[in-house]
């Protein structure tokens, strides 16, 4: 019996050490491939320690996965990786205390690689010097039902993605969406599956083969271990009748994907507007002041979206096509009534629209990936559009019908684009991107106005080439470098305008473990909307007419961005400084014309403008995976030139807090402008408070939520729009009714049929 205690004593001591042994394990996992995405099968994958010590080795199986477990010490690891015909790579691994360390794909190369730095940011997150990988929970994809919602789960510090009816965001920037490295749309972000996620690749900076997009979000899909999908949603505003629904069916074949997507928006309702506008207008010899209130009227809108994708996929290559049929209908029955200050009677003026679009549409594009880590990506978009557009108004006197106006456009347009685009990665993980892109449009109107005929066309063409090099310097320091030519044309029937542009654009980015320094300088051109250009004159009262202007000109802009962030365990701190310059911006321009006696409005280009931007976002993870709260605020100041100078010193500040636990999950989001300029309008608005609440459940393959935005109040502010050079001044106070109040319900169902047979290897 004495002889047994220290035996027992000895097993449980060596049991417990044990345990801890296996408890403070660190577990790297990994998956090893070629350039052409291959699995490169029995690679080697040493670890060392302060690079000379041997901590571990194994090598990756059949599928090009590997493992490897390491003694739990807070300190640097070098893998160095080895296969036959490939030159060794070095991945350094920076100390951390999470116990799994996920490094993704890791290709090999036929030319040597310098070593890259990896930075375990938490245990779902990993950093390298390009991008950060973000591996979702099963937990945080049972609340998600499309891929907004599984990227508003994952919450990324920065990343705004539970807006309200607008798409997410990054530090104020927009983030541009990709499904395995190639663009997706809204709508194919909206029928993705998130059980599908593997990970998502959040490229902060941009990809230089994506030489538009400041910030790029790629969603990598695992490969579907079933036949097909079919998913569906709807939507509903519980107080007003605005509502959309969307079926999507998805089948897979061996290396081919078939997805058929049909969604429809609908407005029926009659709104009881509280608008009220004092409008002022200054003649040589009198003053009319004119008041409108805005009454009870009818808004019936359809938008009908669908389309037919097919897919082929294999390690080399990828082609996409899709079908797409757009179908937009929209009838408005406005009424107002109007009061002039040199008339004693009353008017009451009913405008009604209808227009009707139909946009069918093809897209192709085709990914190669080449030897020598090069890729070449192909892309081509046409469409073919019909409009219809009529509108008609009446002037009723005391109930007494006294003048009618009514015009119409029947409109045809085609557009088409062609995109190449080449990307070579160096040895020492610099890149080059160069890409073409041709598009032209035409849009040829047939205007009736109090039954005279007239037709406008329009041709417009942009020709574009970038050429993009990102030098990394020292791994940790990158420097891109972007130049692109433009050169914009387009021709009506009484202009022609061609410029042509230098666009250059630099960006330098500082990235060492938990920080990241970004400075960023862009250069950008945005063509004019077609119906500013072409637009007939039309009246809006006795008193203003409204007509498109052919000679507007493209609007130049240019951004300097300074951005840091820095992730230290549950908190993350990101500030920000930006400077955004205008030329030629476009506003409302009103001008009076003594022949005629009345004022004109039309779009104009203005002179010189910019802006100054300060704002820091803060986000702390309270509970990792479940409950995180972030606080943003921003103080701008604001010089633009139209008519005359504005200046505006605005602050703006918000919060917002997501909790998800097993089911059941909340979110709220708020902000809060003090004043705001619209450059596009001229318009002062003063406050704007928005809140945004949702409370969400989900069960097997349904997912159920509740939403508020703005509940039991109105989103009251002023709106003055003034140009006294021309005597005309607006001052419309406006309650905002179409964005408060609003209560909703969005029902989710999506299942999956049918078990693909894969074909494994035989050590399997």
């Amino acid at each position: 019996m004495i002889r047994f205690i220290p035996t027992l004593l000895c097993c449980i001591f060596s049991f417990t050490f044990t345990l801890s042994a296996q408890e403070a394990n660190i577990e790297i996992v990994g998956h090893l491939q070629d350039e052409k995405r291959y699995d490169l099968i029995g690679a080697t994958i040493r670890c060392y320690e302060a690079d000379s010590l041997l901590v571990a080795n194994t090598t990756t199986d059949s599928q090009g996965n590997f493992t490897l477990k390491l003694p739990a010490k807070r300190q640097t690891h070098f893998l160095r990786i080895n296969y036959i015909g490939y030159k060794e790579m070095t991945l350094v691994v920076n100390p951390t205390n999470e116990k799994l360390i996920r490094l993704g794909d890791i290709t090999l190369s036929t030319s040597a690689i310098l070593m890259q730095e990896v930075t375990v940011v938490g245990s779902q997150t990993v950093s390298t010097e390009e991008k950060t990988m973000v591996y979702p929970t099963r937990e945080q994809m049972r609340h998600a039902y499309d891929g907004y919602s599984a990227l508003a789960a994952l919450m990324i510090p920065g990343v705004r993605a539970q807006t309200f009816q607008s798409a997410p965001t990054y530090m104020d920037q927009d983030i541009f969406f990709c499904i395995n490295g190639m663009e997706a749309s809204e709508e194919e972000i909206n029928a993705l599956n998130p059980r599908d996620i593997k990970r998502v690749d959040f490229y902060p900076n941009g990809r230089p083969d994506y030489p538009e997009a400041d910030v790029v979000l790629d969603y990598i899909l695992k490969e579907r271990d079933y036949a097909g999908a079919v998913a569906f949603n709807g939507k509903q505003q519980l107080n007003r009748p605005y509502g959309s629904g969307r079926g999507t069916a998805q089948y897979f074949q061996d290396k081919s994907e078939f997805a058929l997507s049909v969604s429809d928006q609908y407005t029926h309702a009659r709104n009881q507007n509280e608008d009220y506008t004092v409008t002022t207008y200054t003649f040589p010899e009198s003053v009319v002041v004119n008041t409108t209130e805005a009454l009870p009227s009818d808004e019936n809108a359809n938008d009908l979206s669908s389309y037919f994708n097919y897919i082929y996929k294999d390690k080399q290559q990828t082609f996409y096509s899709s079908l797409r049929m757009d179908r937009t209908m929209e009838e408005h029955d406005t009424w107002s009534r109007e009061t002039f200050s040199n008339d004693t009677k009353n008017y009451t003026r009913q405008e009604k629209t209808h227009t009707l679009d139909l946009l069918p549409a093809v897209r192709m594009r085709y990914n190669r990936v080449l030897k020598n880590e090069q890729q070449v990506r192909l892309e081509w978009y046409g469409n073919r559009g019909t409009n219809h557009y009529k509108r008609w108004y009446a002037y009723r006197t005391d109930d007494e019908t006294t003048s009618t106006y009514d015009n119409a456009t029947d409109g045809n347009s085609w557009h088409t684009s062609f995109k190449a685009n080449y990307s070579k990665t160096f040895k020492n993980r610099s890149s080059l991107s160069v890409e073409g892109y041709q598009d032209f449009t035409r849009t040829d109107n047939q205007n009736t106005r109090e039954g005279a005929a007239s037709k406008v066309f329009l041709s417009q063409g942009n020709t574009r080439l970038y050429a993009t090099y990102n030098y990394k310097i020292k791994n940790k320091l990158s420097l891109q470098v972007r130049l692109a030519e433009q050169l914009s044309f387009s021709r009506t029937e009484n202009s022609t305008t061609v410029e042509h542009q230098f666009i250059p654009f630099f960006q330098l980015t500082y990235t060492r473990k938990a920080h990241n320094l970004r400075i960023k300088s862009t250069f950008r051109s945005t063509q004019p909307d077609v119906s500013d250009m072409t637009i007939p004159e039309y009246k809006e009262n006795e008193y203003m007419v409204r007509r498109g202007n052919p000679d507007l000109k493209n609007v130049w802009s240019f951004k300097n961005q300074i951005s840091y962030t820095w992730t230290h365990g549950r908190l993350s701190i990101m500030p920000y400084i930006q400077v955004h310059g205008y030329s030629h911006i476009i506003y409302d321009k009103v001008d009076f014309i003594g022949e005629r006696q009345i004022f004109i409005k039309q779009k104009e280009n203005g002179k010189i403008s910019a802006t100054q931007q300060y704002g820091l976002n803060i986000q702390y993870d309270i509970i990792p995976q479940r409950f995180s709260v972030g606080l943003a605020g921003v103080y701008g100041h604001l010089n633009v030139s139209f008519w005359k100078n504005f200046t505006l010193d605005a602050v703006a500040a918000g919060g917002y807090t997501t909790f998800m636990y097993k089911g059941f999950s909340a979110s709220v989001n708020c902000v809060c402008l003090s004043r705001n300029f619209d450059p596009t309008t001229a318009v002062y608005t003063t406050r704007d408070f928005r809140i945004n609440m949702q409370a969400a459940y989900s069960v097997n393959n349904w997912n159920f939520i509740l939403y508020a935005y703005n509940p039991f109040f109105k989103n009251a502010y002023d709106m003055v729009y003034e140009q006294s050079e021309y005597g005309y001044t607006s001052h419309i106070s406006r309650p905002q009714v179409e964005t408060g109040n609003i209560f909703g319900l969005t029902i989710n169902y999506r299942f999956t049929f049918g078990n693909k047979k894969h074909k494994f290897h035989e050590e399997e």
